[in-house]
């Protein structure tokens, strides 16, 4: 542990953790509205009756992506407290919202969607050329959203990048998602009582946007123009498509554009490096197609537990079900190991409660180090958002407690010594927390612990978008 107090020294007091903020990063493609609601363990005691107890479902995890009614939500929001984990449906009934915003109370809205959560937060860092995709930008998103970020606009067959100054619409669009963020503690609904340990976060999605997969058109028309000055791009969101949102289009035919625009931006700007933001869909044949058409096209994905669960069994369904039976470091490392065989061009990013982890093909020590740096800075970072501020700088990482966790160091010690084992030739560890062989480097660090979290949400995205954006550069 003192050698990671050591590790995690270096960098704060060399400041080695500065990012170059006139790098250029493309976001695209979910900007929403989150509205924050707050789940204590009494909360359901004037909501669910017995009657309504027995008649949710609490064992049988649904397989479905879309719920129109109470009891399919309660029932979904349930077992997201149950099993401790992040997860998301959409819904497309307004009735529904409308029960949720007079049943629950909303503390308050603020910008969500992968893509608007980093914008912002890259904007908070100062970071200057940050182009976001906004095919909508109503009064309410635009309140939200700093006003440095860039957006491209369309000028009959010409465009402009400058600045977001003023709503580009004023309809507004149902762009929702309720988040219910969840705290340990014994919830009691009915005769049954759900035990959970760690706090999390359940999201109901309402939003005619993003499940259309709609984005700002001039990031394809003109790209040929601009994307030259950009060297990262983050992409998100594909997990809210919706079917019958696009006139029951194939899967394959919604994200036509997208793959044409990916491959575009490939061919004119080659060393763009893009990274795939992934989020959780129970929607089998939505998972496959990310897989098949998005993994061979980017350079890095980033994914928590439960998503690396949910897209390992489009690959893997033996390694998936030891997964969800037995959830460690050399279970994630060998599902990480399993995709990266199977797709050697990405840089894949895993986060978890205690530790981070990045599996890539071999990289210098040089190389392995930054992302090591990376990594840490990512750590602090999420440790200054947990304890709820609304804002966040570098000067703040100084002011963070280093309270490593000592379970995630323990989890790579454990992890080492089975890669020891199992891939003796070549194997060495020259560094705290990165391993070489001839066939792959990973990098490793034991997460900073806070208790009792107050902020939940994004939390993911903030890691993936740091740790990435620090390699770019």
């Amino acid at each position: 542990m003192e050698n990671w107090l050591d590790t995690y020294f270096d960098v704060l007091n060399a400041k080695l953790y500065e990012i170059k903020r006139d790098t250029g990063v493309v976001l695209g493609f979910n900007v929403n509205i989150d509205k924050i609601i707050k789940i204590s363990s009494n909360t359901f005691a004037g909501i669910i009756t017995p009657e309504v107890a027995n008649q949710l479902n609490l064992e049988e995890y649904p397989t479905h992506n879309i719920i129109e009614n109470r009891l399919d939500f309660l029932s979904c929001l349930l077992q997201s407290i149950k099993y401790e984990r992040a997860d998301e449906v959409i819904t497309n009934s307004q009735e529904l919202c409308n029960w949720v915003e007079e049943t629950f109370q909303v503390e308050e809205s603020k910008i969500g969607g992968q893509a608007g959560i980093i914008a912002n937060l890259y904007n908070e860092l100062g970071m200057k050329q940050v182009l976001l995709s906004l095919p909508h930008l109503n009064n309410e998103l635009y309140s939200l959203l700093n006003t440095d970020i860039l957006a491209i606009s369309e000028e009959g067959n010409d465009y402009s990048i400058n600045k977001i100054s003023s709503p580009n619409s004023d309809v507004k669009l149902p762009i929702y998602h309720y988040v219910f963020e969840f705290e340990p503690g014994s919830y009691i609904v009915g005769d049954y009582t759900i035990e959970n340990r760690r706090a999390n976060r359940f999201i109901l999605s309402h939003d005619m946007i993003n499940t259309k997969l709609e984005f700002s058109k001039g990031l394809l028309v003109h790209c040929d123009k601009f994307i030259n000055r950009y060297s990262l791009a983050i992409v998100s969101g594909f997990h809210l498509v919706n079917k019958t949102m696009n006139s029951s289009m194939s899967f394959s035919e919604i994200f036509q554009q997208i793959k044409s625009m990916l491959i575009r931006w490939r061919e004119i700007n080659p060393d763009l490096c893009i990274h795939l933001e992934i989020a959780s869909t129970r929607d089998q044949e939505l998972r496959r197609t990310i897989v098949s058409i998005l993994f061979k096209l980017v350079d890095s994905i980033g994914l928590n537990e439960q998503e690396l669960i949910s897209f390992i069994e489009m690959i893997n369904q033996e390694l998936a079900d030891d997964l969800k039976k037995h959830l460690t470091p050399i279970s994630v490392f060998n599902a990480l190991k399993q995709i990266l065989d199977k797709y050697p061009n990405l840089r894949i990013h895993f986060h978890y409660l205690g530790y981070f982890m990045i599996l890539s093909k071999p990289i210098t020590s040089k190389y392995a180090i930054k992302r090591r740096r990376g990594l840490i800075l990512a750590s602090l970072l999420a440790a200054i958002r947990v304890k709820g501020l609304d804002t966040i700088s570098l000067e703040d990482v100084s002011n963070i407690p280093l309270d490593i966790s000592i379970k995630g160091s323990r989890d790579l010690d454990l992890l080492y010594q089975y890669l020891k084992a199992n891939y003796s030739e070549g194997i060495n560890q020259n560094e705290m927390g990165v391993f070489y062989s001839h066939f792959f480097t990973l990098v490793g660090i034991p997460t900073i612990v806070v208790n009792k979290p107050k902020r939940t949400v994004g939390l993911g995205d903030l890691i993936s978008s740091i740790s990435i954006l620090y390699e770019s550069q």
